[in-house]
C-alpha cells in the first residue's frame, strides 16, 4: 500500500497491495479523506479509502466542538500479501496518540 504520507486512496478487492489502514468510523463522521460519511464494513473496499503505514505523523480524527460523549474511532488494519512476498516474520509498531483541549 502507499505511504501514509500520501492521501488515502481506493484498494480494489482482490489487490495484492501489502498493508494498510482506514478509519471505518468515527463519532461526529470520519474525515473526508477516508471515504464518504458513514459506518462502513471492513468488507466495503469502495467506500472505505485505505493508506499505508508511514514514518510520519498521520491525523486519524478531529472533533471540533464540545461533546461530552466519547468519541469512538474505528481504525481498520487490512493485508493483502503478494504471493511473491519471501516467507517471514515481519512487523511494525504503530503509535496512537489521543489530544483534548480541556
Amino acid at each position: 500500500m502507499q505511504a501514509a504520507t500520501l492521501a488515502p486512496t481506493t484498494w480494489t478487492s482482490g489487490t495484492p497491495l501489502g498493508i494498510g489502514y482506514t478509519v471505518r468510523a468515527a463519532t461526529g463522521t470520519r474525515l473526508a479523506k477516508w471515504g464518504p460519511a458513514g459506518a462502513y464494513a471492513e468488507s466495503n473496499v469502495v467506500d472505505n479509502l485505505y493508506t499505508g503505514f508511514g514514518t510520519v505523523d498521520v491525523l486519524l480524527h478531529q472533533r471540533s466542538g464540545y461533546s461530552a460523549a466519547t468519541d469512538t474511532i474505528t481504525l481498520t488494519t487490512r493485508a493483502s500479501i503478494p504471493a511473491a512476498t519471501p516467507p517471514g516474520t515481519y512487523s511494525t509498531t504503530v503509535l496512537l496518540t489521543a489530544l483534548a483541549n480541556p
